[in-house]
């Protein structure tokens, strides 16, 4: 009878302890903040940064650029990416690393999209980023330097300044430069927010 004790007692603190682990783990699930992406001003232009609690990375890509006219402002085109980032995002289920870039041409402009399977084209509902026509050819280099704009935390932003598809994985970067240690306080105060128009047709940049 003492040892059916002992055994039943080492029994009962195993399972105590798989509980506790279990409670602990799907505490940390539950609470732990979702990445999101924004738009703050940044010196006399814009920057497109992830943030994930109190912490916030560097530039990924900064916005100076005027050449889309000003129905398209530096503003604007930061502050809607952000909300690309975002929509691609949420229909990952918030997995980043379910997130991959991917480009495309819409309406004879290049662009950069989000696709959740590696046969999904760039469309109006997928669109991250227009470039400049002058850019055609030029966008694994640029998706390239989007995804690697901070490795180990830091790097140069992406600048917007002036079917043989090229398909990446964009979230673990953004995991990586949460994890590194490198990051800074997060600045809601610099948040620029607009509502995303469309043009006539159908997309906007």
């Amino acid at each position: 009878m003492k040892t059916n004790g002992i055994r039943l007692f080492a029994s009962v603190l195993a399972l105590s302890s798989v509980v506790a682990l279990s409670e602990q783990a799907f505490s940390q699930t539950r609470t732990a903040p979702k990445t999101t992406f924004h738009c703050i001003r940044n010196g006399n232009g814009y920057a497109t940064v992830a943030r994930r609690g109190n912490a916030q990375t560097g530039a990924m890509i900064t916005w100076n650029d005027t050449s889309f006219g000003s129905q398209f402002t530096p503003k604007d085109r930061c502050a809607i990416v952000g909300q690309r980032f975002n929509k691609a995002l949420s229909k990952s289920g918030y997995s980043l690393s379910l997130l991959k870039l991917t480009h495309g041409v819409l309406r004879s402009n290049p662009v950069i999209c989000y696709i959740g399977n590696t046969t999904e084209k760039c469309n109006d509902n997928n669109l991250i980023l227009t470039l400049n026509k002058s850019e055609l050819g030029q966008e694994r280099q640029i998706i390239d330097q989007l995804k690697n704009f901070s490795v180990n935390g830091t790097g140069t932003p992406l600048r917007r300044s002036g079917d043989n598809r090229f398909i990446a994985g964009f979230g673990k970067q953004i995991d990586d430069a949460f994890k590194s240690g490198t990051t800074q306080a997060a600045t809601p105060e610099l948040d620029v927010t607009v509502t995303e128009s469309t043009t006539s047709q159908g997309t906007s940049k």
